[in-house]
C-alpha cells in the first residue's frame, strides 16, 4: 500500500501493523532516493531493533515500528522515501511504501 508519512524532526514516530503469522525478518528503511543501487540509508529499523512484536490477538500478530528522535534529529526538512518489507515463510511482502516527510521543528531543545 502506498502511504505517505509526515513527522516532526527529532520526535518519535511509531505505527502498528498486523499480520497473520509471526515475521521471520523485517526492514523499515528510509533513503534520499528510490534508486535501488543507493544503499545509503538515512536510518533503517529491523526486527528487534526498532520493529517489535507487541501483541498476539485474534486478529493476528501486532508489531510496532518505532523511529526514534535521534533517527531524524539531524535530517533536513524535506521529502525522503521509505518502505516496509517483511518476510514470512519465505515470502517477501512490502505492506507499505511511500514518502517520508520531515517537518521542521520549532523547539530544538532536547526534552
Amino acid at each position: 500500500m502506498n502511504k505517505d508519512i509526515s513527522t516532526i524532526r527529532g520526535t518519535t514516530y511509531s505505527f502498528n501493523f498486523i499480520v497473520d503469522e509471526e515475521i521471520d525478518k523485517a526492514y523499515f528503511s528510509c533513503k534520499r532516493t528510490m534508486d535501488k543501487d543507493d544503499t545509503d540509508y538515512l536510518f533503517q529499523k529491523t526486527l528487534n531493533n526498532g520493529i517489535s512484536l507487541v501483541d498476539h490477538t485474534e486478529e493476528g500478530y501486532v508489531y510496532v515500528v518505532r523511529v526514534a528522535p535521534e533517527d531524524t534529529n539531524e535530517l533536513d526538512a524535506g521529502k525522503y522515501f521509505y518502505d516496509l518489507k517483511i518476510k514470512i515463510n519465505g515470502d517477501v511482502i512490502p505492506p507499505l511504501i511511500g514518502k517520508f516527510k520531515i517537518i521542521n521543528d520549532v523547539t530544538r531543545e532536547v526534552l
